[in-house]
């Protein structure tokens, strides 16, 4: 028995490892079983035999919790396998909640593989409970589940949508039809380590699959029964991810080593060619590269972001974090510099999102732009997150920002049209009121404007003759604030007074 509840007719229910929720009755002795549901005819998972990791075993519905609402009589179930279901006393079952599950116990899994289909309102999902699942993009739904046999971490939809391809924790990939989920291409494996990412060229010829562990990526020919083609190897460093040019030859990766390698296919030879800067990827998910600079935090290592996808249409880009979060930029996106610290890059603007409870492992674009997938890592959770256009233009945008601030209608204007006021050339020095000269009586008389002044000099062409007296006040000279800095921070006396003494010449 895995939970209990009671309500108020004195009744109680269980519900057991076996799949069944059971009803007893208080009032007789015996403990009657007044009424019995069973989930197991609710879930594909349930089956008396179904091989996982290349082993029979029997899989069981169980409710791990259930409530009950003493007004209506109804039961929420919750159970082993992710499912939340509501019931009736009738029975009468319906489905509120499907996901991934936990195949066993304490094997703290994770939900890395999704995809979504090139044309349909479809996207594909696979994990470490051995399953591969078919949902609806726009209702988000459960359309079609399928037991793969061994547990997996990524999964692709082939170019024309008729096939997902899956690699699996073993090394293994095998192919399925994408509307029946029944097997394509049994499990082929040629090295022993997990497929961490897999994905097929734009036109449908190859299939390469990622190993982190061996750090190679190995390509298949599709059209010729999938052999295998060679492999692209990096050396001592993992790989993270890649990405297919548009004209299939050419593949992109990035690695823990914060390198951006390119490889020939189907030669798979490594490709240094100075013109790569150039070259357009169908895909963008390497966190390397030039137009991914600013999705980086200060102080943050390869390992920080697990993954990043770029919008269709080139605009947006949105980035999955290990600390939960979900950022979208635009794109390409590079970092900011501030004035005061040149050398350090900060955060351009974006958006930022909370919604998994773990750390984010995928982060997919839908064909239209319209909705983005993410998979959480533990939580084993998949969120689907619309995509709401701005209501008003970035112009008009801008300009209601600044008319909503203390500036005039004619700056506004300037401002929401990129206009450039020209200010005419004026003297270096700043304007501080009419000068003034001190009379031989000691009052302060005003100078005439046409009156000329050097700066840090006597007044001249002034028609006073050279003996007079009389002297100008002139400002300090921007060398007076750097002389006093000067002064607090000399540790010679004799170099302080003969600053002091220069100083009082300067300004007198």
């Amino acid at each position: 028995v895995g939970s209990l509840t009671t309500d108020t007719h004195n009744t109680v229910f269980s519900g057991g490892r076996d799949g069944l929720v059971k009803k007893w009755s208080f009032d007789s002795a015996d403990g009657e079983v007044l009424e019995q549901i069973d989930l197991n005819k609710h879930s594909a998972c349930s089956a008396d035999t179904v091989i996982v990791d290349g082993r029979p075993k029997k899989r069981g519905n169980g409710a791990r919790a259930i409530s009950c609402d003493p007004g209506s009589g109804k039961l929420l179930v919750g159970t082993q396998f992710g499912s939340i279901y509501t019931a009736s006393h009738d029975a009468d079952v319906y489905t509120v909640l499907e996901s991934h599950f936990e195949e066993v116990a304490d094997s703290m899994p994770e939900l890395w593989a999704i995809d979504i289909h090139p044309s349909e309102p479809l996207f594909c999902s696979s994990g470490d409970d051995a399953t591969l699942r078919l949902w609806s993009l726009d209702l988000g739904s459960l359309i079609l589940l399928g037991n793969i046999a061994y547990p997996s971490r990524s999964c692709c939809f082939s170019p024309d949508g008729s096939a997902i391809a899956v690699g699996h924790n073993n090394g293994a990939f095998s192919v399925w039809d994408s509307m029946t989920l029944t097997p394509i291409v049994p499990f082929t494996r040629k090295r022993p380590h997990a497929v961490v990412d897999i994905r097929y060229s734009p036109d449908g010829r190859f299939l390469a699959m990622v190993m982190a562990k061996a750090n190679v990526i190995d390509v298949y020919d599709t059209l010729r029964g999938f052999i295998y083609l060679g492999s692209c190897i990096v050396g001592s460093s993992s790989i993270l991810h890649m990405d297919w040019n548009a004209h299939s030859n050419l593949i992109q990766c990035s690695t823990s080593a914060y390198d951006l390698i390119v490889y020939n296919i189907p030669s798979t030879t490594r490709n240094v060619s100075p013109e790569l800067c150039n070259e357009f990827w169908t895909t963008h998910s390497c966190t390397i590269g030039w137009g991914v600079q600013g999705i980086w935090e200060d102080c943050s290592d390869g390992t920080d972001i697990n993954t990043c996808g770029r919008s269709n249409n080139q605009q947006y880009l949105v980035c999955g974090y290990d600390s939960t979060k979900l950022r979208l930029f635009n794109y390409p996106c590079l970092p900011r510099f501030m004035p005061q610290q040149p050398v350090k890059p900060v955060f351009p603007a974006h958006a930022l999102f909370k919604g998994h409870s773990s750390h984010v492992t995928a982060a997919k674009w839908s064909r239209d732009d319209r909705y983005v997938l993410t998979a959480g890592g533990m939580d084993l959770t998949i969120l689907r997150w619309k995509v709401v256009p701005l209501k008003k233009p970035l112009g008009q945008t801008l300009l209601d920002s600044v008319a909503s601030s203390n500036v005039g209608a004619t700056a506004v204007e300037d401002v929401a049209r990129g206009r450039i006021r020209e200010l005419p050339s004026t003297s270096s020095r700043p304007a501080t009121g009419p000068l003034q000269t001190l009379s031989p009586n000691g009052t302060v008389q005003p100078l005439g404007e046409a009156a000329n002044y050097k700066l840090g000099g006597n007044r001249v062409d002034d028609g006073l003759p050279p003996s007079s007296k009389n002297v100008s006040r002139r400002p300090f000279s921007t060398n007076a604030h750097v002389k006093s800095r000067l002064m607090e921070s000399t540790a010679s006396a004799d170099s302080k007074a003969r600053i002091g003494r220069a100083q009082r010449e300067h300004v007198v």
